[in-house]
């Protein structure tokens, strides 16, 4: 099992200069902020993109958008204002969406995936490993392929064991589906 790591972030999209107005002009008052205008529909998306993304959610009983307290919501203001970026949202900003173990199992078994199938030896590539589930799932449905996982994050490539491509912090939860049926002489797959 080969494990890389990258140095990439990702980074969300520019922020158009009608929303940098809406954010600026913003009304703060501690972890409440209302804005100074009514907005159409789809100027409101971005907006709302951006507030959600920092933290914030509306709560109509307050008629605001609330964050969590203690959060200083002008200076996230001032931040995402100052980057010109819109920021992404907590669980994705780093780039790892982990996959649930039983969702990992059911894609790569049959009849999603031909893994079973792939002969002794044979090289697969996760591209991006992340906690190391998908991994996992590859090699309980098939031992005997090498697996090469590429994850851009020092601390969760260091999480998946490079000598079995297990992830210690996530051992094997799913259920196994039944065995593939064996192909027909002469065919190469079901």
């Amino acid at each position: 099992m080969t494990t890389t790591t990258t140095t990439s972030r990702r980074r969300g999209r520019a922020i158009d200069e009608r929303t940098r107005a809406v954010l600026a002009a913003a009304n703060i008052d501690g972890t409440h902020l209302r804005l100074a205008e009514r907005l159409t529909p789809d100027e409101y998306g971005s907006v709302r993109q951006i507030l959600e993304a920092l933290g914030g959610v509306w709560t109509r009983g307050v008629g605001a958008l609330v964050f969590p307290a203690g959060t200083d919501v002008a200076a996230l203001i001032g931040q995402t204002l100052a980057t010109g970026r819109i920021p992404l949202p907590a669980r994705t900003a780093d780039g790892c969406v982990p996959t649930p173990a039983a969702l990992a199992a059911d894609l790569c078994t049959y009849p999603h995936h031909d893994l079973a199938w792939l002969p002794a030896g044979a090289r697969v590539l996760e591209p991006s490993a992340g906690t190391g589930r998908l991994v996992d799932a590859i090699l309980t449905t098939n031992p005997t392929v090498g697996v090469t996982a590429v994850e851009p994050d020092p601390h969760r490539a260091g999480g998946i064991d490079p000598a079995t491509g297990r992830s210690p912090s996530y051992p094997p939860a799913w259920r196994r589906s039944p065995e593939p049926p064996t192909p027909a002489s002469g065919s190469r797959r079901p």
